[in-house]
């Protein structure tokens, strides 16, 4: 039986190291991005980092409080990962992750800013991805910008 709840209290600490670490990449994500592609960190985005403190550091005291049952603690490490879910839904902060999906895969979200292969910058919308001959997404309402050079590839191919 003692076995059993030293068993669980390592798996708590770590799953909360595992969200610690979730945590922290999100963090490090959104002020990068902020700081040095959109160059400024407005309110939201200094809001959501300092949350983000506040919460690995409540993960992090609720390892150590002896007072509170695991269950409780399981509770509250549940609770910060639905607060963290809802802060990531700012503004500011979900145009760094749609800028970060941008240049991870090449599909942009609708008003982010992109530059076509001669240099001509445009803001995402279904009137200009059609004008650069990208394809747009009509239900997702996002433009691929790979699929100009997918076209290209498949125009030699015939």
């Amino acid at each position: 039986m003692k076995l059993f709840e030293i068993l669980k209290k390592i798996l708590y600490i770590i799953l909360c190291i595992l969200i610690i670490i979730y945590i922290s990449s999100n963090m490090f994500i959104v002020c990068f991005i902020a700081q040095h592609i959109l160059k400024h960190i407005d309110f939201q985005v200094l809001f959501y980092f300092l949350f983000s403190i506040i919460l690995i550091l409540t993960i992090i005291l609720g390892i150590f409080i002896k007072k509170i049952t695991l269950r409780q603690k399981i509770f509250l490490t549940i609770g910060c990962i639905i607060l963290f879910i809802i802060f990531e839904k700012l503004p500011s902060v979900d145009k760094t992750f749609k800028i970060k999906h941008c240049y991870k895969t090449g599909i942009c979200a609708q008003g982010l800013k992109a530059t076509t292969k001669d240099n001509i910058n445009f803001v995402i919308n279904k009137e200009n991805c059609e004008k650069y001959n990208y394809e747009w997404n009509s239900l997702k309402k996002t433009c691929d910008l790979r699929s100009d050079k997918l076209n290209k590839s498949k125009q030699n191919v015939k």
